[in-house]
């Protein structure tokens, strides 16, 4: 739709054509005068039309249900137990178009991993583990027009760590018919699903990594004239070492002194580690079943499920998880020993201060919360144990100026996590923060490659928009 260089020769129907095609659009038909599903597309733009409506305009291409593979009904059908175990998020296949419709995705390989990722991660229950068992399943598993492929998986990867940070209702628990009469844009409020979110990502991500691919290249209009780097009006003005000395004085003021308990410490981050180290355990069991239940749709003659079983593939997931853990938790100790993220006492020009400027954050608990998740999303990419280790310890043991943090600190903090992992920047831990002191605050985020149009929409749209009472 928004592709200014595409051929405009052809066949096109319009609402003069079919009356489920909305008014507006107008979409090429092929010469038996269908509709391929790769054209089909309806933008996050049109909010206007009711839910019902562009489901209507759906039919024109959509597959009837008995054509969806074995394979797919055990990993995303609502009723797999499997599903409810193990990959969460599973939604029958009318729900499933109806949130197509919502997140302005068509029906290409990108716009489905991205469906799939988001609903999944909505239900904040995805782990690591679930996430990686799940895109290798559909990348080696699922049959040739449904198979994801790398470039889908890491749009599946983005998207799942969205619908976490979306704060919106569990897509996997709408009942959708009592909105069909409601606009599509009065389903997302009700739904708390943020247009802006969706839109920044698009733009700031999804298009940037594929820009010549038509899943991604449609989603938005070009936007030539948006300051992607900006988020106040004085970030083109203000240096960056003026900002981390602000910050700096910020942070001294409302730090929160503490006396670390060596063995307490010790024996606490043990204990959690262990804990960790249980479910990961528990996940891997889980992810083993799943790997045989595959085994059998298939009917035990798919030579790679077969391989798959026969070398445990579970336990590369599970291998993965422990690594990821055991680097936290030397992280962690680290942190806390040598100063890493807070700097010595006196020192003016810590870490922190470096990424709080960057990130245009200031020194109350929610700010002090997000940049060490965004820090740690862009540093490490992390996997979900690794993090709620450091979180477990922060949430009981005083082992920063943070202070403790609270359950609020905590959802800030996976936030950050994940939308660190989701952009683009370059890793937070690597960055060379002193050459770039002398930058603007704006011209060091383009520098480093730090959208900015994300992290605003996050901040209005979802952190500010939670109610304490």
């Amino acid at each position: 739709m928004y592709d200014s260089g595409a051929k405009r020769t052809g066949n096109y129907l319009t609402a003069a054509d079919d009356k489920r095609i909305p008014a507006g659009i107008r979409i090429r038909s092929l010469k038996s005068g269908r509709v391929s599903y790769k054209r089909w597309f309806l933008p996050t733009a049109y909010g206007h039309l009711t839910l019902r409506q562009a489901y209507d305009y759906l039919q024109i291409v959509a597959a009837p249900q008995g054509k969806i593979p074995e394979v797919i009904r055990w990993t995303e059908g609502k009723d797999s137990h499997l599903v409810k175990q193990f990959f969460y998020g599973g939604v029958d296949l009318r729900a499933h178009d109806y949130i197509h419709i919502l997140l302005g995705r068509g029906l290409l390989p990108k716009d489905e991993a991205f469906v799939i990722g988001f609903t999944m991660g909505s239900t904040n229950r995805l782990d690591s583990m679930n996430e990686d068992a799940f895109a290798y399943i559909a990348k080696h598993h699922y049959p040739n027009a449904y198979r994801m492929d790398d470039e889908a998986r890491s749009v599946y990867m983005d998207a799942s760590k969205l619908g976490y940070v979306s704060d919106c209702v569990p897509l996997d628990q709408v009942d959708f018919a009592p909105y069909l009469d409601m606009t599509v844009d009065e389903v997302r409020a009700r739904l708390n699903l943020k247009r802006s979110m969706l839109d920044a990502y698009f733009r700031e991500v999804e298009q940037v990594k594929f820009p010549d691919d038509p899943a991604s290249r449609r989603l938005l209009p070009r936007d030539t004239w948006a300051d992607r780097y900006s988020l106040c009006f004085n970030d083109a003005s203000r240096l960056l070492g003026e900002a981390a000395v602000e910050v700096n004085q910020m942070l001294d003021t409302s730090d929160q002194a503490f006396e670390l308990d060596e063995d307490a410490f010790q024996s606490y981050l043990e204990a959690t580690y262990h804990e960790i180290m249980g479910h990961v355990d528990e996940q891997a069991e889980l992810a083993k079943l799943c790997f045989e239940e595959i085994g059998k749709v298939l009917g035990g003659e798919d030579a790679l499920a077969n391989r798959d079983i026969e070398e445990e593939r579970w336990e590369d997931f599970r291998n993965r998880a422990r690594e990821n853990v055991d680097k936290s938790r030397r992280l962690v100790d680290k942190d806390v020993h040598f100063s890493v993220w807070e700097g010595h006492e006196g020192e003016s020009e810590e870490l922190r201060t470096w990424v709080h400027a960057i990130l245009g954050r200031g020194d109350s608990p929610r700010d002090r919360a997000f940049c060490r998740g965004f820090f740690d999303g862009t540093t490490n990419r992390r996997t979900t144990y690794a993090s709620e280790l450091k979180l477990d310890m922060l949430q009981q043991t005083q082992i920063s100026k943070d202070g403790l943090y609270s359950d609020d600190m905590d959802q800030v903090y996976h936030d950050g996590a994940r939308l660190g992992y989701v952009s683009l920047c370059e890793p937070l831990g690597e960055v060379d923060f002193e050459g770039l002191r002398d930058l603007s605050v704006r011209d060091a985020r383009e520098k480093i490659g730090l959208r900015t149009g994300l992290l605003a929409a996050y901040h209005l749209d979802v952190e500010d928009r939670r109610l304490l009472l």
